[in-house]
């Protein structure tokens, strides 16, 4: 009967080791989440680094990572989740009248138009996950934004996948 907890920390990494997916997807999801915009994810990298959270080792391969995301977004024609275009909610709290909270990954709004956006590393596609991204449309839509688009983003897989509501 022991718990233990494992931080995640620099000194939790080999640092010769090779990432594994996990802590790969893991470090990516960090910085997903304070990038802005594409001029963003460099500087968003460096703090990353300097604050401990990601090793120099850590951030080369994580910068061929983005150079990948990069194609996979283009490939999609959704650069434009990247730009200033949009007002931009990372990791922001949803709590429902049943105080319940929800945690988008990002959340686009622009005028008339709001885009949910959930990111995953794993290999699988599960029906979870659009059931996840259609929860969170709905809440948004009681919130009251409009012309809600939902999409789930397979990093690994290396597919974009828009959800229908």
């Amino acid at each position: 009967q022991r718990l233990t907890l494992r931080s995640r920390a620099e000194d939790d990494f080999d640092a010769e080791a090779p990432l594994t997916i996990v802590d790969l997807g893991t470090l990516m999801h960090l910085w997903l989440s304070n990038i802005r915009n594409w001029e963003d994810k460099d500087k968003t990298l460096q703090r990353l680094i300097d604050g401990g959270q990601v090793t120099h080792k850590q951030a080369i391969e994580m910068r061929k990572q983005m150079i990948g995301l990069q194609e996979l977004i283009s490939h999609y024609n959704h650069n434009d989740w990247f730009s200033d275009e949009y007002q931009i909610l990372t990791e922001q709290d949803i709590i429902t009248t049943s105080k319940n909270t929800y945690r988008p990954d990002r959340v686009m709004i622009s005028g008339e138009r709001t885009i949910v956006v959930d990111y995953k590393f794993g290999m699988e596609q599960k029906a979870s996950y659009t059931r996840q991204i259609s929860h969170y449309c709905e809440l948004l839509s009681q919130m009251g934004y409009t012309n809600i688009e939902g999409y789930i983003w397979y990093i690994a897989l290396g597919e974009v996948v828009a959800i229908n509501n």
